[in-house]
């Protein structure tokens, strides 16, 4: 979908080139008119179809930087991902040495909370309850 001087959106089927939907506002609604549009032609449901949706702004250089924040985003939720893995791993870690710290060492929960990289005392609580 293509970005017009005007704001509206534009679409260009490369497989459907006599399908050519009005311009719309709103990319959603432009990418819903164009599934429907494509499932009219081709016969199909429209829930059935499964697009591959391109956007141009129209200028190379502002497309370049779209591209330049979706990828600086993708490597940001790759990096929680990992940053959320890492910490179930540390806290799963974590819980038998909060367990001996509290339970055989008699350590308060607040302590073994910071000797364990800052955990709080409630959560120290919750990890060394016995099941």
């Amino acid at each position: 979908m293509t970005l017009t001087d005007g704001g509206l959106w534009q679409v260009d089927i490369t497989e459907l080139p006599e399908v050519r939907p009005a311009p719309l506002r709103s990319l959603s609604r432009m990418e819903a008119r164009a599934r429907t549009a494509i499932a009219q032609g081709e016969g199909v449901d429209p829930d059935a179809l499964a697009l591959e949706v391109t956007t141009s702004t129209g200028d190379p250089q502002v497309d370049a930087d779209v591209e330049h924040v979706r990828a600086l985003r993708d490597k940001a939720d790759d990096l929680a991902r990992q940053a959320e893995e890492a910490r179930a791993a540390a806290r799963q870690a974590a819980e038998p040495i909060a367990r001996h710290l509290v339970h055989q060492r008699g350590v308060s929960v607040r302590d073994a909370g910071a000797v364990l990289g800052g955990y709080s005392g409630a959560v120290i609580s919750r990890m060394t309850q016995y099941a």
